[in-house]
């Protein structure tokens, strides 16, 4: 109990450290107002702009057959964030069978027409 004690105010003074808004960056993808409806087009736009930023490769450059780890010289643990940020922006879930399927950028896009036109 007594190191309980030392520790609490010890954290309480380390937080006064961090810089406001340190904890929150968001990036310009995520960034993006609300949507209700998506067209193709602005889930293909949107796709593109996250693959850009996990990939460090030019939204404008990135092709349909991309995949992801070849062609954008992403990781696996990239595809996942990329997939994640999708999610968050699009608020859908990607089941985890659909997250081992997805490499390239056409089955991205597909997934994400489908879903969001069920929903």
């Amino acid at each position: 109990m007594q190191i309980q004690k030392l520790l609490l105010p010890a954290a309480a003074t380390f937080a006064a450290f961090i810089p406001v808004g340190a904890q929150s960056q968001q990036s310009p993808v995520s960034s993006q107002p609300e949507q209700k409806t998506w067209t193709k087009k602005q889930i293909r736009k949107t796709v593109r702009k996250i693959l850009s930023e996990s990939s460090s490769i030019p939204a404008k450059k990135i092709e349909p057959h991309h995949f992801f780890d070849k062609d954008l010289g992403m990781d696996s643990i990239d595809a996942v964030e990329a997939i994640m940020k999708a999610e968050a922006i699009f608020k859908i879930s990607v089941t985890d069978e659909a997250l081992e399927n997805i490499v390239q950028v056409e089955m991205m896009e597909g997934y994400l027409f489908e879903t969001l036109e069920a929903k």
